[in-house]
């Protein structure tokens, strides 16, 4: 009888324990401190519009910097800044070819979804 009394008292306490609600973390384990920058580059084929077959190639970059300092209402939006340069695979008998573009304004990132994040240029 005596080796039983402690088992009941040791299951009495850990089922008064398992009722007593518990907040495990306090703090962030992690705070992002990165410049707020996104750096991209991609790969343009073009199709001319005289001719089957006639492409050209290029590359893209595009720079998009989103301030951390905004109001609430205002956060996502961004400046962005792309180029194009479609200089390469040239068809023959178009040895000038080329096509440059700058590009530059607005953005607006909607962080609502972890996985999904549409924006507007």
């Amino acid at each position: 009888m005596r080796s039983k009394l402690p088992l009941k008292l040791i299951l009495a306490a850990l089922f008064v324990a398992a009722v007593f609600p518990v907040y495990s973390q306090v703090t962030p384990a992690a705070r992002q401190g990165s410049v707020p920058i996104v750096v991209g580059a991609g790969f343009s084929d073009f199709s001319l519009d005289w001719g089957p077959g006639k492409r050209m190639e290029g590359i893209s970059a595009w720079v998009d910097w989103y301030p951390n300092r905004l109001p609430t209402a205002l956060q996502g939006l961004g400046i962005e800044a792309a180029g194009h340069d479609i200089n390469y695979g040239l068809p023959a008998g178009f040895s000038r070819m080329r096509q440059d573009t700058g590009e530059g304004g607005l953005i607006y990132a909607w962080n609502h979804y972890r996985n999904f994040r549409p924006y507007v240029r």
